[in-house]
């Protein structure tokens, strides 16, 4: 059993407090249980046939299996940009807030999660815990619209913006950002979107937010913050059919701290991350100065399209020089690399994984292993004894191709 703690006195500000129903879905009984591969293979891979609500599902709960998965690290650690410490006597759901890492699920799952214990190897991690384990608001999202996108290149909020793949809501709203003052801005930061929202008035921003869908997105480049959209606006009007501005959005988004939300019989706490569902009313998104968004592929502008793949003719027998220095590019943003060596035989010697997790690799579609690091004297050490690599990728739409299979020479 679980016993729920008082939910409505760690409300982030500026929630809606008087939802009678909050939390929408919080349940401790799931949280509390480990991921599994199983489960993010559930989630499919998107293609052409499929409906927007379909396309939708799948990027809202690829963002949401990060926002909520449970884990318990096996050392005290402490994420630095959450200012808390994370004990191993807890479970904890989602991962914490690091402003500089853009992490995703497959990383955690192929080198440090243990699926059948839920127990994280922050041990292992050792300093490094908070680039491996942590996220920004950002990455989370990105990480659930590439399951569907590769049209979306942002990587900060201030790039969430057309040229980068994003579709702002509202004809107002989209009058108003190409006309001056504001005219298009290369960057989101370059302008105050609390003033672009005033600018277009409460009455055209609430047209704008009561467009969003599942999936679609919600950003302020004045406060630095995107969220994903759990679904259709709660809209409310007056006696004359006006919207008001107490109508609401809920979403999800990727938020500092960690709060407790239940405890088990045995005194385990159950600690969620507050974003993982959250509501806020369209007077309050204009004050922080949110922009309501879509991407191409949820909008029936662009179809999904299939993975295309760019891999080098390379040798059956290859050098580690050759290995390391060609380039593999992707029209989908590569998620993480895995390569494995095996003896003559066929044995696992080792295995190497390369999640694309930092700033300098974040959002490549075209990468090389020498960018990523790999150690070209470990692999001297191989050469010359028939050892055997499979070399794979995983692209954002969660695929893993296979990019080489040979001999180390």
């Amino acid at each position: 059993m679980l016993k729920y703690t008082n939910t409505k006195k760690l409300l982030p500000k500026g929630i809606v407090m008087e939802q009678k129903n909050y939390p929408p879905t919080w349940d401790c009984e799931s949280l509390a249980k480990p991921l599994t591969w199983d489960d993010i293979n559930a989630i499919p891979v998107a293609h052409e046939g499929m409906s927007e609500d379909e396309l939708r599902d799948i990027c809202w709960d690829f963002m949401h299996y990060q926002l909520n998965f449970a884990w318990k690290p096996n050392s005290p650690i402490l994420i630095r940009a959450d200012k808390d410490l994370y004990q191993p006597q807890h479970v904890y759901a989602g991962m914490p807030y690091v402003s500089s890492t853009f992490s995703n699920l497959y990383q955690l799952m192929e080198e440090w999660y243990d699926e059948k214990t839920g127990i994280m190897d922050t041990l292992s991690m050792g300093d490094r815990a908070g680039t491996i384990l942590g996220n920004q608001c950002s990455a989370d999202s990105f990480w659930g619209w590439a399951r569907v996108s590769n049209t979306i290149i942002w990587g900060g909020t201030a790039y969430i913006n057309p040229p980068r793949g994003a579709r702002y809501l509202g004809q107002r709203l989209n009058e108003v950002y190409n006309a001056p003052p504001f005219s298009a801005p290369n960057s989101l930061a370059d302008i105050s979107t609390v003033e672009l929202c005033r600018a277009v008035t409460p009455e055209g921003m609430y047209e704008a937010y009561a467009m969003v869908k599942k999936a679609d997105g919600l950003v302020t480049g004045t406060n630095a913050h995107v969220m994903m959209v759990a679904g259709p606006a709660d809209i409310k009007r007056d006696e004359n059919g006006k919207i008001l501005g107490t109508s609401t959005i809920t979403v999800q988004h990727q938020t500092t701290g960690m709060r407790s939300i239940g405890v088990q019989e045995n005194g385990v706490f159950i600690y969620l991350a507050p974003g993982y569902e959250s509501c806020y009313t369209f007077d309050y998104l204009i004050e922080k100065g949110y922009l309501p968004f879509t991407i191409p592929e949820l909008c029936g502008e662009k179809p999904v399209s299939p993975v295309k793949l760019e891999i080098p003719e390379l040798p059956a027998k290859a050098t580690p020089g050759q290995l390391l220095t060609e380039m593999f590019g992707s029209n989908y943003v590569f998620s993480d690399l895995k390569l494995v060596f095996r003896d003559k035989e066929g044995n696992l010697i080792k295995k190497e994984h390369y999640p694309l997790n930092l700033a300098k690799t974040f959002r490549k579609k075209e990468i090389t292993l020498e960018e990523l690091g790999a150690d070209p004297a470990a692999w001297e050490a191989l050469c010359g004894k028939e050892t055997r690599v499979e070399f794979y990728a995983r692209t954002s739409n969660g695929e893993v191709h296979t990019l080489y299979k040979g001999r180390l020479v």
